[in-house]
């Protein structure tokens, strides 16, 4: 009887002690939210499957748009109120196609030169994939591609920068923007 008790008293310690073990010992899963947070310098801008349309002389017309980015000096900062500060600039590089034709412009774009930025400064929030920044009322909607400590790489639709960028000299702009970014 001594053995069973002794037996007994063994497993009721070794199950409370696993039972109670702390939950401190958990590692706290990091979230988009946490990621992001820091300065990030612009490696890549690219635009993909971009397409508009004008009007040529009382015909409509297709304007098939690729481009990538030069020259960067651009950096987000995203702090922990949520708040996004763009800084810097860099050149935008658009061939624009129609039929056998193209045209290839050097776009410098700057922040801080009076304009609103390039849109990506103000309040911003992040709901799983998907990165908002709301400023002076435009509402830019990214979708996050990619989030590491080293690595942002987002997505943007060009139906929310459009105007901004081709000034209302091409209506109907689709495509995306893919910006790939590295921390500080």
């Amino acid at each position: 009887m001594k053995v069973i008790s002794t037996l007994f008293i063994a497993v009721l310690c070794l199950t409370t002690t696993i039972s109670c073990k702390s939950d401190d010992d958990a590692t706290p899963e990091v979230t988009n939210a946490d990621l992001i947070v820091g300065t990030w310098d612009m490696t890549s801008n690219t635009v993909e499957d971009g397409r508009a349309s004008t009007t040529v002389q009382g015909f409509p017309v297709t304007v098939n748009i690729t481009g990538e980015g030069k020259d960067y000096d651009y950096q987000l900062t995203f702090d922990e109120d949520n708040n996004v500060q763009e800084q810097g600039g860099f050149t935008a590089v658009l061939t624009f196609s129609v039929l056998t034709e193209s045209e290839t412009q050097e776009i410098p774009l700057q922040t801080g030169d009076g304009s609103d930025g390039l849109l990506l400064s103000g309040k911003y929030r992040i709901s799983d994939d998907q990165l908002t920044v709301i400023n002076a009322g435009q509402t830019v909607n990214a979708a996050i591609d990619e989030l590491t400590e080293t690595t942002l790489r987002i997505s943007v639709d060009l139906k929310t920068v459009s105007p901004e960028l081709f000034e209302g000299a091409l209506e109907n702009v689709t495509g995306t923007n893919k910006i790939t970014f590295t921390r500080q």
